[in-house]
């Protein structure tokens, strides 16, 4: 399997494949920051906004009292973009074993955390 990685990766460059890596962080924390708490001013940088890497922004969340979150730069090609996000929230962040955490999570209802994003 690493062998024919390391084949497919010799049709890349290295930095874009950089390029691509960081932009899989940058999906990584907006997923986190939308599921761990409640939106809160925030930002993530840098955030490749060229194919090669070289340029960069600063993405900058910011929510409103309307459920809206507002990104500057927009990085989405819909406006508004509606989301939604199927979750469970638990009452406790540790658990004395995995049965007890196993326990909480399926009794737990479901939930649908629903967002607007809009341009600032």
């Amino acid at each position: 399997n690493e062998a024919r990685q390391e084949k497919e990766r010799e049709a890349f460059s290295e930095e874009n494949i950089w390029t691509n890596y960081r932009l899989l962080q940058v999906w990584d924390l907006l997923g986190l920051y939308f599921c761990c708490q409640e939106p809160y001013d925030d930002r993530i940088e840098p955030v490749p906004v060229s194919a090669d890497g070289d340029t960069t922004a600063r993405l900058r969340m910011q929510p409103d009292e309307r459920g809206r979150v507002i990104f500057d730069p927009y990085p989405f090609d819909q406006q508004p973009l509606k989301v939604q996000i199927h979750s469970k929230k638990l009452n406790r962040s540790s658990f004395p074993s995995e049965e007890a955490f196993r326990q909480d999570f399926y009794e737990a209802p479901n939930l649908m955390l629903e967002y607007e994003l809009v341009a600032a």
